[in-house]
C-alpha cells in the first residue's frame, strides 16, 4: 500500500509541477474553498490559537485573519507542489536574500552557524533558495515521514538544490562529522511549533503566555558555540518572497539561559503581529491552554 501511495504521489507532483503559476493559483482558490467551507479544516484549533494570541481583537477581526489564513495555507500548498518542477533560476527569481552580507564574517572564518525559522510565509522555497545563494553547506534538520518511499523521494528532490536533510535523531552525529572535517555548514531548524515533550522544553514568553518551545536550537548553539540567526520570510507579492536574516547571538556560550530562545520567539511574534494570516495557525501551538484563556468548545 505504501508503494502504491508513493507512485500516485509521484504522478501527482510531476503533473502538477508542470502547470503554469496562474493555473496553480486557480487550484489554490479551489483548495481554499474545500479547506474552509467543506471540511472546516482545523477550525477549532485555529479559533483557539487566535483566542490565545489576540484576545483584544473582535470576532470580526479574527474571522478576517482566519479567512486570510485559509488563503495563505492554500497558496503555500500549491507553491510547495510546484517547487518540484521549478528550475534553479525560477527559485532564485522568486525567493531572494535581502542581506547576504550578514554571512560574510562566518564565511571568512569558515565558521558553522545555526539558523532558526518559523512556519511563516513560504518556508519550503526558503531552504533551496538559501542553499543556492550561500557558500555554507546547508543542512536541514527534519523529522522523517512515515512512508519511507515518499520520504526518500522528497529528500532527493530537495537535495537537487544542494541541501542535505538530516533526521533529527542524527543531528549530533552529522555535526561532529563536519566539525572534524572543518566543513562550514548552516544548520536550519524550524522551531516555532509545539515540542513533543513539554517537560523537556524551554519555556519563554510568547504572546504574553509562558510557552513551551523546542530546545534544540539553543542547546546546539551553546554546545558548539555556533552563532545563531533567525531567518525571516517576507511576502513581496503573490509568488515572490524575500529572506532577511537577523543575528540572535554570535557567542551563545555567554548567553543567559533561555535568552536565545526568547529572542527567536520575539521575532516570530513580531512577524505574526505585522501580518497575522501568514502563520501556521492550524498547528496546536498551545497543547496546554494558558491560564485565563477561554477554552473553545
Amino acid at each position: 500500500m505504501q508503494k502504491l501511495t508513493y507512485y500516485l504521489f509521484l504522478l501527482f507532483i510531476n503533473s502538477f509541477g508542470r502547470l503554469p503559476f496562474g493555473m496553480i493559483y486557480g487550484f489554490g482558490k479551489g483548495l481554499k474553498f474545500l479547506l474552509k467551507r467543506v471540511f472546516g479544516y482545523r477550525k477549532k484549533v485555529i479559533t483557539q490559537n487566535l483566542e490565545i494570541t489576540f484576545p483584544e481583537k473582535s470576532d470580526e477581526e479574527k474571522a478576517i485573519i482566519t479567512d486570510g489564513f485559509y488563503d495563505y495555507l492554500s497558496r503555500v500548498v500549491v507553491e510547495g507542489l510546484k517547487q518540484w518542477k521549478m528550475s534553479k533560476e525560477e527559485i532564485l527569481a522568486r525567493c531572494t536574500i535581502r542581506n547576504p552580507e550578514i554571512f560574510e564574517p562566518y564565511v571568512a572564518q569558515k565558521k558553522s552557524i545555526i539558523c532558526v525559522a518559523a512556519h511563516y510565509n513560504n518556508w519550503e522555497w526558503a531552504a533551496p533558495s538559501t542553499s543556492l545563494q550561500l557558500d555554507h553547506h546547508i543542512v536541514g534538520v527534519y523529522k522523517a515521514l512515515k512512508n519511507p518511499h515518499i520520504n526518500e523521494r522528497l529528500l532527493r528532490l530537495r537535495e537537487i538544490s544542494g541541501i542535505e536533510f538530516v533526521d533529527v535523531k542524527d543531528t549530533y552525529k552529522v555535526i561532529e562529522k563536519y566539525e572534524r572535517e572543518g566543513k562550514a555548514c548552516m544548520y536550519v531548524l524550524l522551531a516555532d511549533q509545539s515540542p513533543a515533550y513539554l517537560d523537556k522544553s524551554i519555556w519563554v514568553d510568547f504572546f504574553g503566555h509562558q510557552t513551551p518551545t523546542i530546545k534544540g536550537p539553543e542547546t546546539l548553539a551553546k554546545k558548539y558555540n555556533f552563532p545563531i540567526l533567525y531567518g525571516e520570510s517576507i511576502l513581496v507579492k503573490k509568488g515572490y518572497y524575500e529572506l532577511v536574516f537577523h543575528k540572535l547571538c554570535d557567542d551563545p556560550q555567554t548567553a543567559a539561559p533561555k535568552e536565545i530562545t526568547q529572542k527567536f520567539l520575539n521575532h516570530v511574534e513580531r512577524q505574526i503581529r505585522a501580518n497575522p494570516a501568514n502563520w501556521l495557525w492550524s498547528h496546536r501551538r498551545w497543547k496546554r491552554i494558558p491560564d485565563g484563556v477561554v477554552v473553545v468548545e
